[in-house]
Parts: C-alpha cells; structure tokens; sequence
C-alpha cells in the first residue's frame, strides 16, 4: 500500500512557562500565527491547527509537516515564535496516510 509521509509536531505546555506580560504573549501568538501561515504559504504545512475539548490541557496544537526529513520539521518547529520564547515545547513523530487523505475538507466552525 502506497502511504505519504508527514512529520507531526504536538505542541504543548511546558511544566513551567516563563513570566510574560500580556502584551508580549499576545505579541507571541500574533508572530506564531504568523509563521505558521508562512509555512502553509509555502507549502511546508499540510495542515495545523489548535486543539479544544483534550483532555490534556497541555496539549495546545498539531501541525503536519511536508518536509523531506525529521530534521527539516525539527528545524521549523523549533523556529516558531513560541517555542523559541519558551511559551510551547513539542513532541515529533512520523505520521503516515493515505495520499490525498489531508486534502478533504472538515466542518466549518467560528472561534472566538
């Protein structure tokens, strides 16, 4: 069976977050949204996204990357806004599908 390979980086909650203003989180999450849509934008994202209803509050984010090695996504996780500031810290794995499968379309919902 022909699979297509992705690299998914779970981001989380550190056990200890350092000591931020608001103003500077808010910035954070602007400069993270940011990043990441640059990198949907140039087609390193196949999908990502923040996570609601988990039963682990530390569990914050997905993201699937469509790099050609483990240390390519490494790197861009690593690069983002959050998890240099320490806000967020990840897990990567290897994820496996069938092609085409991250191209269907989900239900539509409005965050607030």
């Amino acid at each position: 069976m022909e699979l297509e390979r992705f690299f998914l980086v779970i981001l989380k909650k550190p056990d200890v977050r350092p000591a931020l203003p608001q103003a500077e989180v808010d910035a954070l999450q602007q400069a993270h949204l940011d990043y990441l849509l640059g990198l949907r934008d140039q087609g390193v994202l196949a999908l990502n996204g923040p996570l609601l209803d988990q039963p682990d509050e530390t569990l914050r984010g997905l993201s699937f990357y469509r790099t050609e090695t483990a240390a390519e996504a490494r790197a861009y996780a690593e690069a983002d806004p959050m998890v240099v500031a320490g806000w967020f810290v990840f897990d990567q794995m290897t994820f496996l599908s069938r092609p085409g499968e991250l191209t269907r379309s989900g239900h539509p919902i409005t965050l607030n």
